[in-house]
Parts: structure tokens; C-alpha cells; sequence
């Protein structure tokens, strides 16, 4: 559906979107970087004595170290878990590392062969591998994803910690760097997974071994692309099981964005009452407790929680009726004063969609028979260039 909202701030462009994907990809990276660095301080790799010689080495990898390491895989047509590991140290030492590695013909596909074994070191160094090597460019991340996409997609049911985050990392670098990576991922039937893995909620509060935020990116990615990469059977099933999600759990303020983007609510796709309830439940929950617009988390909490309800009360004529009971029986609170609350932040971008969903609130209270429980006049909107003709829009 092409409302004003999203007509106005769609996903090319908007710097939310934009600033939190590359601000958590910066964390993937560096965290990436830590671990590294700790691996290459691990004792038990080399012995004690060798330690100290062996860590300066790997952080001094030279392009001529780097054409010796290939160049003895390539000839063995196998890589050790040690070579794996020291590839991947180079990778992250030099982007001209990685295309040294790159531009030699069959190289790629000796790492990937060591993923088809049943020993999960050599499938770990496999993937870390890989993973630091997708920080490439495009056609680097290409290669990946036809050659091991479909390993990537099979250990996100891996009961082996290690190697599901690093598979989610490796999707999450090769989706954000090229189109096609990301096609060739979703026709590997990876919707299904990283939904499962993003709205669990089995209880375990241990961090190491939770991944729904992990999974949040990955779907980010790859439902807020500029060209549409997900297949109508992919939001098929987002849809149907999109109220699996508790906003109390780790990532979900980044479900009503992940909604937003696959246009769960448009005309061609009516929500059933239990849908549109759980919605309206999550949105109020969002706007009634975020208490800052200052955190990326709470921006994508507030500004897609307006978006969304500006296209569900265009699409869902019943929207409306649930919005004011749940307003009334579950907070206590008016319409007046939700509005209110979200113009103090005096954010431009989030006064724009708002006023854009008083729009959608007016004519609906005509098509449902409901009295709006808000007066434009008790609204405390910040001014700003533009503000009297929006308002007149909004009235009109």
C-alpha cells in the first residue's frame, strides 16, 4: 500500500534505517575483530613456548605470506584448521588480502569442501573463514553465496553455537553488500529459519546462546531492500506467523519495521480481528512506553509503530474501534494525550508521520461511525516550515 506515510519516507533513504544497519554492522565487525584477537592469544593453539612468536605472526600477515598460504592449499587441495584460521586473520587485516585470495581460480572451493565433513573444527574454520572473507566486495560475496549458501542456510539449525552465529554474520555481510547474494539466499528457503529464529522466546537468558538479534539484521537486510528480494510465499509466512513475536523479548524493536517493510498490511492482505488486535497491542506498547526518541532502538520502536497504524487504519476499517478500546481498557489513557507525548519529542521526521496519521485518523471515524477522541486544536504539534498547510491537509 502507498500511503503518504510511505510515500514520504520509504525504505530508500531513510536514515534510521540506513544509521542503525550500519551502526550494528560496525558491532558485527568488531566483535568479529575481538574474537580474533582473542583466538590468536589462546595458548592451547600453539604451546606455550611458541605463543609469543606464533601471535606476531599472524598479526603481521604479509601479501607474500598470504600467496604462500593459498598457494600450499591450493597445491594439497585441502586447507588445515590452522591454515583456515590464518586466513582468516588476513582477511581482516587487508581488504587486498581478500582479493589476492579472490582472483585465484578454485580456491574458494577447497574452503567450502571442508564444510561437507562431519568434524565441526574444520566446519567452524570453514565459516569464520568465509565470514571475514564476505566483508569483500560484491562479486566476493556472490561466490560465496552460490558455493556455500546453502551450508550457511542448513547450520542455522545447528546445535553447535559458534558455527550459527558466524553462518548468521557471513548471511548478514554477503545480503548487505550485493542484490544478488541476497536473492540467491532467499530461494534457499531462508525466510522460514531466521523468522524461527528471531521470535523465539524459549527462556534462555544466557546472551552467548541467543540469536534473535542476529536474525533481526539478517531479515533487516533483506526485507528493507530498495528491490524487493522476498517471494510472496516468504511474506505468506511472515504474515501468518508475525504474532509470534513479544515486544518484551531481546529484538523486537524490530518487528513492526520487519512489517512495515514486507507491507503485512495493504489492501490485497486482510488481517484477521486476532492480527489486527495483536498489532494494535504491540503499537500502544510502544507509544505508551518508549521513553525517548534519542536510541536508534527506540526511533525504529516509535516511528514504524506510527507508520504501521497510519496503513492499518487506511487498510483495516475495523482498526479504528480496536485502537480507542485499547487506548481506553488497557492504558488509561486518551488519544489525545499518546499524540501529545509523541509531539514532545519535537522531532521533525516523527511530527511529519505523525500528522500524516492524524490524516488516516479522521476520514476513519466517518467510515466506522466512531466519535474521534481527540481534538486537533488540544494537539501541541511543533511548528515548523510547512506545518499550517499539512495541518489544513489533516482537517480537509
Amino acid at each position: 500500500m502507498n500511503t503518504d506515510s510511505e510515500k514520504a519516507q520509504s525504505s530508500q533513504g531513510d536514515p534510521v534505517l540506513t544509521q542503525f544497519l550500519r551502526e550494528k554492522l560496525r558491532e558485527i565487525s568488531q566483535h568479529q575483530r575481538e574474537l580474533h584477537r582473542a583466538k590468536s592469544k589462546d595458548a592451547l593453539r600453539f604451546g606455550l613456548g611458541e605463543i609469543n612468536k606464533k601471535v606476531e605472526e599472524i598479526n603481521n600477515l604479509t601479501v607474500k605470506d598470504v600467496e604462500g598460504l593459498i598457494t600450499r592449499i591450493k597445491r594439497r587441495k585441502h586447507a588445515s584448521v590452522e591454515e583456515m584460521y590464518q586466513l582468516s586473520h588476513a582477511f581482516l587485516q587487508s581488504m587486498d588480502h581478500i582479493k589476492l585470495f579472490a582472483k585465484v581460480p578454485g580456491i574458494l572451493h577447497i574452503i567450502v569442501k571442508e564444510l561437507t565433513g562431519i568434524d565441526s573444527g574444520r566446519q567452524i574454520g570453514a565459516v569464520e573463514c568465509l565470514c571475514n572473507l564476505s566483508l569483500g566486495e560484491a562479486p566476493v560475496c556472490e561466490k560465496i553465496t552460490n558455493t556455500a549458501g546453502s551450508y550457511l542456510v542448513t547450520y542455522l539449525d545447528s546445535l553447535d553455537d559458534r558455527l550459527k552465529r558466524t553462518s548468521l554474520w557471513t548471511i548478514a555481510n554477503t545480503v548487505s553488500t550485493s542484490q544478488k547474494a541476497a536473492q540467491t539466499i532467499v530461494q534457499m528457503e531462508i525466510i522460514p529459519k531466521l523468522w524461527d529464529l528471531y521470535v523465539d522466546d524459549s527462556g534462555d537468558t544466557d546472551p552467548t546462546n541467543d540469536f534473535r538479534e542476529d536474525a533481526a539484521i539478517c531479515l533487516q537486510l533483506l526485507v528493507a531492500s530498495n528491490n524487493r528480494v522476498l517471494r510472496a510465499q516468504d511474506l505468506l509466512f511472515i504474515k501468518e506467523h508475525m504474532c509470534k513475536k513479544k515486544r518484551s523479548s531481546l529484538a523486537g524493536e524490530y518487528h513492526l519495521q520487519l512489517l512495515f517493510h514486507t507491507e503485512v498490511v495493504n489492501p490485497m492482505m486482510d488481517l484477521t480481528m486476532e492480527q489486527t488486535i495483536y498489532l494494535v497491542e504491540f503499537t500502544l506498547d510502544n507509544l505508551c512506553t518508549t521513553e525517548d526518541f534519542i536510541s536508534n532502538s527506540n526511533r525504529l520502536r516509535i516511528l514504524y509503530g506510527v507508520r504501521l497504524l497510519a496503513n492499518m487504519l487506511v487498510g483495516q476499517p475495523h482498526t479504528l474501534g480496536v485502537l480507542i478500546q485499547q487506548i481506553r481498557d488497557a492504558w488509561n489513557t486518551n488519544l489525545e494525550d499518546i499524540l501529545n507525548r509523541i509531539f514532545e519529542f519535537e522531532e521533525k521526521e516523527l511530527t511529519l508521520e505523525t500528522i500524516y496519521l492524524l490524516r488516516h485518523l479522521v476520514p476513519q471515524q466517518e467510515v466506522v461511525g466512531q466519535t474521534l477522541p481527540c481534538q486537533l486544536e488540544n494537539l501541541r504539534i511543533p511548528k515548523f516550515d510547512g506545518y499550517d498547510e499539512l495541518l489544513r491537509k489533516c482537517q480537509g
